[in-house]
């Protein structure tokens, strides 16, 4: 539980901005050029979003997984013990 916690927390730190927009834009209805522009013109970089937004769930997972790997058993090695 405590690793999926980690998971969430992570993605909504890093890249819960991004996802709003993608999101947003996703819902709201931009029927107009006036309302598409006005969207888009908050949103640093639209034509990456998707992308940035992969990357950033991406990045999150893996550092929490490095965290988790650095401070829970302090070695990368899976070495069994030895009898």
């Amino acid at each position: 539980h405590t690793l999926g916690i980690a998971c969430l927390l992570a993605v909504a730190i890093g890249a819960g901005y991004d996802i709003w927009h993608l999101v947003y834009t996703s819902i709201v209805r931009l029927e107009s050029p006036l309302y598409a522009r006005l969207a888009l013109a908050k949103i640093h970089d639209p034509n990456e979003l998707g992308s940035r937004v992969v990357l950033e769930v991406a990045g999150a997972l893996a550092g929490v997984v490095v965290g988790w790997k650095l401070f829970s058993s302090g070695s990368w090695e899976n070495d069994p013990p030895s009898a």
